[in-house]
């Protein structure tokens, strides 16, 4: 068993996140979160912000988008044009909702990965490290459905 320190350290990053929701106070956590753990973060309030900023051409590794947000553009939507832009992009979406848009028959898309919302600094780090690193374990637990 590997030392606490050790395994804390294997869940930071150096990569570019593009971490968009609507909520101000939880993307100033959670920006404010990402940062302490290494990554520089771009925020955006808005799937169409979120979108204007991809289409700059910032080289960003993690788009860290909720769901649910007001507007024209959602979370999906946001994915969709993200990976038009840069197919090697990888995404983690989030929500307080269990019945979105990306779960299907009480099942996430294929592909698709899910943090539910509320989550600890802990599940946040590792979560966006195994997403980054294109680890994902079967029938991990994906959050505590019903909040917001």
């Amino acid at each position: 068993m590997q030392p606490r320190d050790v395994t804390a350290l294997a869940l930071t990053g150096t990569e570019t996140v593009l971490l968009v929701d609507d909520d101000e106070i939880v993307r100033t956590t959670v920006a404010s979160m990402l940062e302490s753990l290494g990554y520089d973060v771009i925020t955006a309030a808005s799937g169409a912000e979120g979108i204007s900023i991809l289409e700059k051409g910032t080289a960003i590794a993690l788009l860290f988008t909720d769901v649910v947000m007001p507007g024209a553009v959602s979370g999906r939507k946001l994915a969709e044009r993200a990976v038009e832009i840069n197919r090697a992009i990888k995404i983690l979406f989030t929500s307080g909702y269990t019945e979105n848009s990306i779960v299907n028959n009480s099942r996430l898309d294929p592909g698709v990965e899910f943090l539910s919302k509320p989550y600890d600094r802990e599940r946040l780090a590792t979560k966006v490290r195994r997403v980054l690193d294109g680890r994902f374990k079967k029938n991990e637990p994906q959050g505590q459905p019903g909040a917001r």
